[in-house]
Formats: C-alpha cells, structure tokens, sequence
C-alpha cells in the first residue's frame, strides 16, 4: 500500500518541493499568541483591573504576543514555511489579541467604547475585504501583494498592534512612575 501523492508547494528558489509541515517554528509561535491571549486578559483584568503588578504583567504578555506576531510571518515567508494552518490561525490570533486589548481597557474605563467599537469595526471591514485572508481560494484574488504594495489589510492590522501596544504600554508605563520613586 502507497501513502497517497500530495500536492507540492511552489518551489521558492532553493525552497523544498514538497509542503511544509504545520508543525514547524511559525505554527508555534502563532499557537504561543493564541495561549497568551487569555493569559493577557486575565492579568489585565484580575483584581479589578487596576493593579500595578497585574497591569505591568499584562503589558508584558501583550508585548510578548507582538513580538510573536513580528516574527511569525516574516519566518514562515523566509523560510517557505507558509501553512494552510498558519493561514487561518494567524490572523484569528492576531484579532483575538487586538480585540482582548481594546474590550479589556474599554471594560476597565481606561478607552471609551466608541473607539473600541469603531477599530474593532474597521480592521474586520478591512481585513475581510476583497483581498482578506479568506479569499486566497476565489478567483478573483490577487495575493498578498498588488504592483508591489502591500495589502491594505496588513497597514489596518499594524495600526491596530500599535494602538493597543501604546495604550496598555502607556498604562504600563504611568504604573512604573507611580511605584518608583
């Protein structure tokens, strides 16, 4: 009995010439992201909110998910470790992080709703759109890249890192001026 053939990926230059395994360097950091997000919220949220050590554990964790995310992507293109998994376990972690940081601090008072609302809105409107992580099958899709620039999804996604990464850093940070001396 033959293993049944499987369809080999694109051959980057020097690349291998069979897909890669979902189980490999990229993978695992987006699953890490994944764990870290309740994780995240947890310390954000225990005791009320509005403890420094929690709070500074909180922005450590959220800075953490980040840095996850930075490199996740860039490894898996460099190295042709792009995975159908990674496809749709990345942007879900990337969401699930953005959106636990907004909630978070807008259920704690420390961001109005309306903002949490309005980028929470934008980024799925963006995200979702023609050129979205979902339309990778349609026939009308262009890639991740149209005549050299990158998705809009991708400008939308970072600016939601940065804005959820300043808000709880700044929280962080105010909370280190008041526990130093």
């Amino acid at each position: 009995m033959s293993n049944p053939p499987t369809n080999p990926a694109p051959r980057a230059a020097g690349g291998p010439l069979h897909a890669p395994s979902a189980w490999n360097v990229p993978n695992a950091l987006t699953v890490l992201r994944l764990v870290l997000v309740p994780l995240f919220v947890w310390l954000l949220l225990r005791e009320g909110g509005h403890t420094d050590s929690n709070r500074l554990l909180a922005t450590a964790a959220f800075v953490v998910a980040i840095v996850t995310d930075r490199f996740d992507g860039d490894i898996a293109r460099r190295w042709n470790l792009v995975t159908n998994f990674g496809k749709i376990a990345d942007p879900i972690a990337d969401k699930a992080l953005t959106g636990a940081a907004f909630l978070g601090l807008s259920y704690l008072g420390e961001l109005p709703w309306w903002v949490t609302i309005v980028v929470m809105v934008l980024v799925e409107s963006v995200e979702e759109g023609p050129d979205g992580p979902l339309a990778e099958g349609r026939a009308d899709h262009q890639g991740p890249e149209v005549d050299g620039t990158t998705r809009l999804t991708d400008g939308a996604h970072t600016v939601g890192d940065l804005v959820s990464a300043v808000v709880v850093a700044s929280e962080g940070a105010d909370l280190v001026a008041e526990v130093t001396p």
